[in-house]
Order: structure tokens, then C-alpha cells, then sequence
């Protein structure tokens, strides 16, 4: 029987980069099955393939028995993928985004069996007490953000170094962005959250992308940014 993924002989390239030289592999239904290996392995890009976001060189994937390519239209609505980065619009409610999103997919799930409304959960709200209650009150005029233009980089380790360094700063909450790596035609994601550090390539640079970097700082209101800077511009 034929599993949930099916991938054999799959091959991307970029030029001359094979970003996926060859891999095949099977994912049974009702299994979990995780990805593991160095940065720049092509970890991103079978996945982004695998979702029908890129199209491959050479080689046979399936999921679900469908093309993810040519099928995509009809796989997306079957499947759910969560991106890294992913984030709901500004000011829109639980409700109005399970609305968006049914809507988007063709999908009659009902909004409020989803979000439990209307089961009485809501006539009950004082004894339903979260860790948040003790908390002092906070909004986003708490924080504050910038960006630090990064010029291309020899040393991806001394990056990710210097990111380090910076989030040791009382005030920084996290760092996150993409920077040119001499030599290596795709950008380097990197993106912080305290002291852990994780980085990525994720696609070639465009023709008309200046190959300079960018780092966006989000911290405390009031971060001594000229110390964020020279630490990671060291």
C-alpha cells in the first residue's frame, strides 16, 4: 500500500547548486515523521516541494497519491501546514481568521464548535483562571523594534556569534532576518529568541536583490539600541 508521502529520485537545483541531489523516502499514514541534518542540507526546500510551493528538477513525489505540483489546488485542501514564521492579519479575531481560512479552503467546519462557543465554557470564565491573570498589564506600546542593515558575511558562525551576543542585552526579546553569505548564492535566515540562535538557506538571491542583509530587533521600550547595533556589527 502506498504511503501518505512518496518520494523517489527527487533532485532541485538552482544552476549548478543541487540544493536535493537524489532523495527518496516514504511516509506511512498515521505516522509522525521528522527531518534532521545540517543547515544547507535541503531540509526547506523537499518540504516546500512536498506543499507545491517549488517545483522539482527531476524526480517523483506524492502526497496523498497526488501530484503536489500539478495537483496542488486539490491537495491544499487536504492538508495543513504550519510555516515558521507564520502569523495571523493584525487585529482580527479567532473567529474572523477560522472564518478566513474556512473560507479560503473550501472547508464547512463551524467556528464556533471549533473555538467552543456556545457549550458554555464562556458562563464560567471567572473559575477558568490562567497563569496571564497574575500578571501585570502589558501592550505593544511596552515594545519597541528596528532594523540593523547587515553587509554580506564571510563567516555564517560569526553571525550567528555576534546574534548571541546582542540577545544578552537585558531588553532584547528576539532578532530575526536574513543576511548574504560570500560565496553562497542563497540567503541565510536567522532568527533568534534569547540566547538560541537558529539559522537557515532558504532561497537564491533575485537578480535585482542588493546582497545586503537585515536584522529586525524587538525588545523592551527603552533597549539601549546603540549597544544592539555595535554588538552585531562587531
Amino acid at each position: 500500500m502506498a504511503g501518505a508521502i512518496e518520494v523517489r529520485g527527487l533532485v532541485k537545483r538552482y544552476g549548478e547548486l543541487s540544493a536535493v541531489a537524489g532523495v527518496d523516502f516514504s511516509v506511512a499514514s498515521g505516522t509522525i515523521f521528522s527531518f534532521l541534518g545540517p543547515n544547507g542540507a535541503g531540509k526547506t526546500t523537499t518540504v516546500e516541494i512536498l506543499e507545491g510551493l517549488r517545483h522539482a528538477t527531476s524526480g517523483d513525489v506524492r502526497v496523498l497519491g497526488l501530484d503536489p505540483w500539478h495537483q496542488g489546488a486539490e491537495l491544499h485542501r487536504r492538508i495543513g501546514v504550519i510555516p515558521q514564521d507564520f502569523r495571523f492579519f493584525d487585529k482580527i479575531t479567532p473567529k474572523e481568521a477560522v472564518e478566513y481560512y474556512r473560507a479560503l479552503f473550501h472547508t464547512k467546519v463551524d467556528p464556533k464548535a471549533l473555538l467552543g462557543l456556545g457549550v458554555g465554557a464562556e458562563d464560567d470564565i471567572e473559575n477558568r483562571r490562567t497563569h496571564h491573570d497574575s500578571e501585570p498589564d502589558h501592550d505593544h506600546d511596552d515594545f519597541e523594534s528596528f532594523v540593523v542593515p547587515i553587509p554580506e558575511v564571510g563567516d555564517p558562525a560569526r553571525l550567528v556569534q555576534r546574534i548571541a551576543v546582542a540577545t544578552e542585552a537585558a531588553d532584547v526579546l528576539r532578532v530575526k532576518g536574513f543576511a548574504a553569505v560570500t560565496g553562497k548564492p542563497l540567503r541565510l535566515l536567522v532568527q533568534a529568541v534569547g540566547p538560541r540562535v537558529t539559522h537557515q538557506y532558504d532561497r537564491p538571491w533575485m537578480a535585482a536583490e542588493a546582497r545586503h542583509g537585515r536584522l529586525v530587533v524587538i525588545g523592551l521600550k527603552g533597549l539601549n539600541r546603540t549597544a544592539v547595533e555595535s554588538a552585531l556589527l562587531d
